[in-house]
């Protein structure tokens, strides 16, 4: 379980990326956990392109925006993602512990990947 929660140098920790395993939280029942290439939590492993057609909604914040111990399509991220997700993709990088200076953190770091045109755009934060 640790290996797939690992340190990072600007925002403290995150997901390994591109991993699908069997995962537990407590005493809760076991559910798949899936990230994809950027390390978020995800419906499937997938890559995510730099560009898109879509627009891209990113959602970032602590266990409850993560869904701990909840597959993907069970958290609120995966719910709004279910209705709206013809018109826009849709982005997990919450993380458990994450407290809004680490948020913060996050966000700035991923705005100066999303600002060079050939990096990631992310459209709503």
């Amino acid at each position: 379980r640790k290996s797939v929660r690992i340190k990072h140098p600007i925002y403290h920790h995150t997901f390994k990326p591109m991993i699908s395993i069997a995962d537990f939280y407590r005493h809760m029942e076991e559910y798949q956990l899936i990230t994809n290439s950027l390390g978020f939590k995800d419906k499937i492993r997938r890559n995510i392109k730099k560009k898109i057609s879509k627009r891209r909604i990113l959602f970032i914040g602590d266990s409850f925006t993560e869904g701990v111990g909840l597959k993907y399509e069970d958290t609120f991220v995966g719910k709004v993602d279910a209705k709206i997700n013809k018109n826009f993709e849709i982005l997990n990088a919450a993380r458990s512990s994450y407290s809004p200076y680490l948020s913060f953190l996050k966000i700035k770091d991923l705005k100066k990947v999303g600002l060079n045109e050939n990096n990631y755009k992310f459209n709503i934060f």
